[in-house]
């Protein structure tokens, strides 16, 4: 008898050992990972961003130049928070273009629109894609073509993560 009850306290011990350094481990605050960036490639001298970019009408869009090239782009990824809580994704920065916005593509009537917001959540232990026709970083004013291969530098701010560098390869 006594070998069975020293036998139920050592695993007793290593279970508790266990969840000691599970928890220990595992950032009770959000821990956030960029996967699979990637950036559309654009010329400034093509044609509008149409339907064939996103699968859907779009209308005009504002900051087009004025023979009608357009100089947005957009960057998509996955956001992953491995932590216990919660992040905000709320602000882009990169030096490709005039701004980066955070967008999400929303149905207005029978047209797909593209539009901005404040702030993407990223929940807790799960993962928001960015991708076309869903969530996306749409770069505004572009400085310079993008073409394949050419990467694109984008520094993410989140409200609790603090500053994460990107580098986003153009496709």
């Amino acid at each position: 008898m006594k070998r069975w009850v020293w036998i139920i306290g050592l695993v007793t011990v290593f279970i508790v050992l266990g969840f000691i350094y599970y928890f220990k481990n595992t950032p009770s605050h959000p821990l956030i990972r960029i996967e699979e960036a990637w950036a559309r490639a654009r010329a400034l001298d093509t044609t509008p961003m149409s339907s064939m970019d996103h699968g859907m009408e779009m209308p005009t869009p504002s900051h087009e130049t004025s023979a009608g090239s357009t100089t947005t782009s957009a960057v998509y990824m996955v956001i992953r928070n491995l932590g216990h809580t919660p992040d905000n994704l709320v602000e882009v920065v990169t030096d490709v273009a005039n701004r980066a916005e955070i967008h999400q593509t929303v149905m207005s009537g029978d047209v797909m629109q593209m539009q901005p917001i404040n702030r993407l959540e990223i929940p807790a232990q799960s993962a928001v894609r960015l991708a076309p026709g869903g969530y996306h970083i749409m770069l505004i004013g572009l400085n310079r073509t993008l073409n394949p291969g050419d990467q694109v530098r984008l520094r993410l701010r989140f409200e609790k993560s603090g500053e994460i560098e990107v580098t986003a390869i153009v496709r």
